[in-house]
């Protein structure tokens, strides 16, 4: 191993000193509008902050502020039906015509879709309808949950319980008294509004937001000082928050040789948020950098490795918040600010779920998925709180050379993630499973889940009925671009 010599020159929270203007709470109220020039695209609106005599541009991500726009008026059930019937139409444009007005009409028009494929329809009509839905569900995984929420003056507590009701999630703060301990208020108005766009509104008004941290059989958690720090460069892409913590300067001296080797290198460390109604697998390890220069010209990319080493935090496919790391280069006379940084970072989806569920908890059963054989054993009340089941999953028939296909592989890895365990009893109450050992391979697997129903948090359910499993029955990579400018270096 090649001893080194290292020191880090470190540019933290202070990114923030330049940013103030940019992210700093209070700076304007969240209004939500459609945007004309991409239909079915929302974007956000937030008052600017006022420009400070001789200041410099304030550090930023795309889409951290942009010019009013018309609300744009939801289509008639009325003009929905016309647009479905026309996608019969003998005209190709007419049909492509109003293929795009149904998608960009959202979800709206699933219901009407679904009712006219129930029907007597060409074989012609139901391969667009096909295709019109297809495309929604590819925006909703691109996009996030949106959501319509007017809040005035509420307090956390009660901003993020609406949050989450629209939303269809549940949120844990951490510590249980978090939100005695939050003074702030938040107000905002959403119109279908990506979730992370209003969870990041409420974060600079209440400095609590989604957090890292998974522990105690929680997920979803949401605390103080969390992401979506009101004072770093942000950059919104749909259902995406990708944000720069810090930038940490390293010089090492390596003695390998009989001359010491020394090197410079920048390493830029970031969080990417995804919407918590996303499920997302065990993301790629790399992202690509396209550009990265400083303000005097200098290419900061590091020639030999264009995408950069990415390292995910150790919950990785089982939360929502992602910290990683992009590495670049350093040059001779370099700069005072990181100009411009723009990249992608590739993270595995899943694209499409089922819910399996287990009742009659006692006895030993079993379900088939996608030829990948569930069963549920052992059901045990191991104390007066906590539960115990034992799951086994591999596929029915031996794969050729042990190898499992692409949507067999998300739902193994669906099986093994904790989260997607739930625990219900007669009135819907739930609590989430906790793995407690088991392991196997290379397609046969054994765990034993715990479920621990204590008061902490307020998760206590009556007697299970109930074992519900949520499976990734396919999946799908995006990449998700990020794009910074102005961000001081150290």
């Amino acid at each position: 191993m090649n001893s080194l010599l290292k020191f880090s020159v470190w540019a933290i929270g202070c990114i923030g000193c330049c940013t103030a203007a940019f992210a700093a709470p209070g700076n304007g109220i969240l209004t939500i509008h459609d945007s004309p020039a991409n239909p079915g695209q929302p974007m956000v609106q937030h008052a600017a902050a006022k420009p400070v005599k001789g200041q410099q541009p304030a550090a930023t991500g795309r889409n951290s502020g942009v010019a009013a726009s018309p609300e744009r008026s939801s289509p008639t059930e009325k003009q929905i039906k016309v647009w479905i019937k026309e996608l019969d139409s003998q005209r190709y444009v007419q049909r492509a015509r109003a293929k795009k007005h149904l998608i960009a009409a959202g979800d709206m028009v699933r219901a009407d879709i679904h009712k006219e494929m129930a029907g007597l329809t060409t074989p012609e009509m139901r391969h667009e309808m096909r295709a019109v839905l297809h495309a929604l569900n590819n925006l909703r995984l691109l996009r996030g949950k949106l959501i319509t929420l007017d809040l005035k003056d509420a307090s956390a507590a009660q901003a993020f319980k609406k949050i989450g009701r629209a939303a269809g999630v549940t949120f844990n703060q951490w510590p249980p008294q978090l939100f005695q301990q939050t003074a702030g208020h938040v107000t905002l108005h959403a119109h279908h509004e990506p979730l992370l766009r209003v969870l990041w509104s409420v974060a600079r008004q209440t400095n609590i937001s989604m957090s890292n941290m998974n522990f105690n059989n929680m997920f979803n958690v949401i605390a103080a000082n969390g992401s979506m720090n009101a004072h770093n460069p942000v950059d919104f892409e749909g259902a995406f928050l990708t944000e720069i913590t810090e930038i940490d300067y390293h010089k090492m001296l390596i003695f390998n040789t009989s001359r010491p080797q020394s090197t410079k290198q920048l390493m830029v460390s970031m969080t990417l948020v995804s919407d918590p109604t996303l499920r997302i697998l065990d993301p790629v390890n790399q992202a690509t950098v396209t550009e990265a220069t400083d303000d005097l010209g200098h290419s900061l990319v590091i020639p030999a490795n264009p995408g950069p080493n990415v390292y995910y935090g150790y919950w990785g496919n089982m939360g929502t918040v992602y910290n990683l790391t992009v590495n670049l280069h350093t040059v001779k006379g370099m700069g005072t600010k990181l100009k411009v940084l723009k990249g992608s970072v590739p993270v595995v989806a899943g694209a499409q779920e089922k819910t399996i569920i287990f009742k009659h908890l006692h006895k030993a059963q079993h379900q088939d998925i996608a030829g990948i054989r569930i069963s549920v054993a052992n059901f045990t009340l191991l104390n007066q709180n906590q539960y115990q089941v034992q799951v086994s999953f591999g596929p029915r028939t031996p794969p050729v050379n042990n190898s499992l296909s692409p949507d067999q592989q998300a739902i193994v890895q669906s099986l093994e993630n904790s989260g997607n365990y739930t625990l219900t009893d007669a009135k819907g109450r739930s609590i989430v499973g906790n793995m407690q050992g088991g392991g196997g391979g290379p397609t046969q697997f054994q765990y034993n889940f715990g479920f621990f129903n204590n008061n902490n948090n307020n998760n206590v359910i009556g007697k299970p009925t109930k074992l519900v499993i949520t499976v990734v029955t396919r999946q799908k990579i995006i990449h998700v671009p990020f794009e910074f400018r102005n961000v001081p270096l150290p």
